[in-house]
């Protein structure tokens, strides 16, 4: 029901556009997805609108192969300190643990494992839970950043001894050569690529002790944890919707792909109500906002999703018991 994606996943998607002679901004409108929201690296996207968006782009844009085109546009640093966390362990081995270990904090819905296949071989496995969809574009993609993870540990000359993929072929077969550079087999019950167990062992040149420390503590502190509680996820969503002027029951059912009433199941079973976790969402962002910028209120009540400022202005002596304003100015007298 709740299951997200990092916003940041998206980078390099108007430029693979933009190549393609396509209109990204047009593209993510219809998605309901802000520009300016790909590069803020604490929004999250309901993981099904990320699929369908890569999805409806390919189908535009007459891209098969849209998916490993977006992954040229990006490298491991699209995984941000998880990336960190990788590069900076001490063996490759340890890096894809590290990887294994911290996906969740860019992807909620992916997993990751490397097991061993056979004596000298071991497989590197991405998997998406059973009950989403998963199109060809998105498994392509992520499979794509898997390997290049593995040129980033191993080095750029790796290359997987074979690529499996769960759906049916849908670019040519010299595409996937081309890119992969390892036979592909399509149709196969897991989304993997194998390869040698020796790399596993391989020292990594340019590792820093301090920097995988500090990351390490960044990712195992609360601002990274998974947001797949039902009301953290559910926050995450409101707040990346305020602004875009569909953050109403509707709205985000629409979003999560589900019908009203069943959204409205879902929130009652957890005892959640849309209004209330609404108004802790705006509360704590218009805190947050009137508290450590200088945006101009009319400019801060549409970002809140107000149509009106007296709408905002009413929000807020109801919550602090005095205008924005006041908010702002006590703050400004504190610091």
């Amino acid at each position: 029901m709740f299951d997200l994606i990092r916003a940041s996943a998206l980078q390099g998607f108007p430029e693979c556009v933009r190549e393609l002679d396509g209109d990204p901004d047009r593209l993510l409108a219809g998605a309901g997805i802000a520009l300016d929201l790909i590069a803020d690296g604490e929004a999250y996207i309901p993981f099904h609108t990320h699929a369908a968006l890569l999805a409806h782009a390919a189908d535009a844009l007459d891209c098969a192969d849209f998916g490993l085109r977006l992954s040229t546009h990006r490298g491991i640093e699209i995984l941000g300190p998880v990336a960190l966390a990788g590069r900076h362990a001490r063996t490759v081995k340890e890096g894809f643990e590290a990887l294994a270990r911290y996906v969740h904090a860019f992807n909620p819905s992916t997993r990751i494992s490397v097991s061993p296949l056979r004596t000298d071989e071991v497989r590197y496995e991405q998997s998406i839970p059973a009950d989403l969809a998963a199109p060809a574009q998105v498994t392509e993609l992520a499979l794509a950043t898997g390997v290049q993870a593995a040129r980033a540990l191993i080095g750029e000359h790796f290359r997987p001894l074979r690529v499996s993929l769960p759906h049916a072929q849908v670019s040519p077969p010299a595409r996937y050569r081309e890119f992969f550079d390892a036979n592909v087999a399509f149709g196969q019950t897991h989304c993997s690529f194998d390869f040698h167990s020796d790399d596993l062992a391989r020292a990594l040149r340019g590792s820093d002790a301090l920097v995988r420390e500090v990351t390490t503590h960044l990712l195992e502190s609360p601002d990274y944890a998974s947001p797949q509680t039902p009301e953290t996820a559910l926050r995450a969503i409101i707040a990346q919707s305020l602004a875009t002027g569909h953050c109403t029951l509707v709205g985000l059912a629409e979003a999560l792909h589900v019908h009203p009433r069943t959204l409205q199941r879902h929130l009652a079973a957890e005892n959640l109500s849309f209004e209330h976790v609404l108004a802790d969402v705006r509360r704590d962002r218009a805190r947050h906002y009137l508290e450590n910028t200088t945006m101009p209120l009319a400019d801060l009540s549409a970002l809140l999703g107000y149509s009106e400022q007296s709408s905002f202005t009413r929000a807020c002596r109801a919550w602090f018991g005095v205008p924005p304003r006041s908010v702002r100015q006590a703050a400004s007298q504190v610091t």
